[in-house]
């Protein structure tokens, strides 16, 4: 990797916390035109496509949140900054993402997952 990129994990028992103040910014996104009653937007919540909404954007890289409205939303959120020759190894289960800090930066990201994680996760499901 060359250049600096800054990350930012919020731990698993923190998951909850994070989803509920990435919804609030996809209402504060979409406003009106998408949910233009509170009849529309509980039906929205009560029908569970949210869930699936949230891990599309998010997980998918396609929104990035500011990391102060969620810590104002009580999310734990840990940030630090990644140099050439370090490497972030994170619990799994835990929500990470990365901005370059620089005007050019080439990094290289893998996840994987352990034997005994894959384990763990079955009893989280």
């Amino acid at each position: 990797m060359a250049g600096r990129i800054r990350w930012f994990v919020v731990p698993r028992r923190h998951l909850p916390k994070l989803h509920a103040a990435l919804l609030d910014l996809v209402f504060d996104a979409a406003g009106d035109k998408c949910f233009p009653t509170a009849e529309i937007k509980a039906r929205f919540l009560t029908g569970g496509g949210w869930r699936q909404l949230l891990h599309l954007l998010f997980y998918g890289k396609r929104i990035f949140p500011d990391p102060e409205r969620l810590r104002q939303a009580g999310v734990e959120v840990i940030a630090f900054d990644l140099c050439a020759g370090q490497c972030l190894i994170a619990n799994g289960g835990c929500a990470h993402w990365g901005v370059n800090q620089n005007d050019e930066t080439i990094s290289l990201s893998t996840n994987a997952l352990s034997e005994s994680w894959l384990k763990v996760r079955r009893y989280l499901a």
